[in-house]
């Protein structure tokens, strides 16, 4: 079985535990990375964020150098922002035909998962799409037990 592990991360905690799946399942990686970095200062960037998810802008991402179709399984890797899927994500998951591909996402929040589970439903389309799984961060510290991490990796 050929699994893709896809993410975005602005922190580090999504990249993070995206390297720590692909190594257990010895699984490919593919970073989604926005073309126009975020500002460097945490106030700028959570202001542009959140300006982002509130008008459902969608950034220009880098391009992708792999072709999804030959994954049988894409573990889908992005950070909840305000209760959302971060918009680089959406900016990827747009560009494919995600019709009967089985997409597993997990996340990375200091909360729950808010709307983003309903918004991957409507996104991936046609998808075989597992449940979310949350990974909590508290100040880039993980707080989810690694005995969720292995158990929601089982299902692989």
């Amino acid at each position: 079985m050929k699994i893709l592990v896809a993410y975005y991360s602005l922190s580090g905690n999504t990249r993070d535990m995206a390297e720590r799946i692909a190594d257990y399942l010895k699984a490919d990686i593919l970073e989604i990375q926005t073309v126009k970095e975020y500002p460097y200062d945490y106030d700028m960037r959570m202001s542009l964020g959140k300006r982002e998810v509130e008008s459902g802008y969608m950034p220009k991402i880098k391009p992708i150098n792999r072709k999804i179709d030959k994954y049988d399984i894409v573990i889908l890797g992005f950070p909840v922002w305000w209760n959302s899927v971060a918009p680089a994500v959406k900016t990827f998951i747009s560009g494919y035909d995600w019709t009967d591909r089985r997409v597993c996402p997990f996340a990375t929040s200091e909360g729950t998962l808010g709307k983003s589970t309903s918004e991957l439903k409507r996104l991936l389309r046609g998808a075989r799409l597992a449940r979310s799984v949350n990974f909590k961060f508290e100040e880039n510290v993980q707080i989810t037990s690694d005995e969720v991490l292995l158990r929601w990796l089982a299902q692989f």
